[in-house]
């Protein structure tokens, strides 16, 4: 049977999903901010408050209609460095054009797609690595802020 490590291990406290730290980086401009993790979206979507943060022209990147079940919304791709628990990846990610779309959401293409990610919803425990990272190395506890 194959074997799991991850890197980090981080408790996480809210009840009505996971919320996790996320720096987003484009150039040499940085901004902090929480995501929630969303293993049914297909696109990492953040709001356009943080594009404009980092210095990003939201409406030059490559348009996208995102569809949900209550309608759908434009956004525009673009590529940022994605850091969330200390582990950075270099993704395409989505702006909402909308200033009031007020959600920002890990979804699968660029984050979970290069993760090793574990679960223990019960106990509130997130696990992950790159997913490149050896097998073999040892996860480091992280707590919640």
């Amino acid at each position: 049977m194959p074997k799991l490590s991850f890197r980090v291990e981080y408790k996480y406290k809210d009840e009505f999903g996971i919320l996790l730290p996320v720096a987003l980086r484009c150039a040499d401009r940085e901004t902090g901010f929480f995501a929630r993790v969303d293993t049914g979206a297909s696109f990492c979507i953040f709001q356009r408050l943080h594009a404009e943060t980092v210095g990003i022209a939201v409406e030059s990147g490559a348009p996208m209609r995102i569809s949900t079940v209550t309608g759908g919304f434009l956004a525009f791709a673009h590529r940022v460095a994605l850091g969330v628990l200390g582990i950075e990846v270099e993704a395409t990610v989505y702006f909402a054009e909308d200033p009031a779309m007020p959600r920002d959401v890990l979804g699968q293409t660029g984050w979970l797609d290069r993760m090793r990610f574990g679960l223990v919803d019960h106990d509130r425990d997130l696990y992950l690595s790159h997913y490149d990272d050896p097998a073999e190395e040892e996860y480091y506890p992280l707590d919640s802020r």
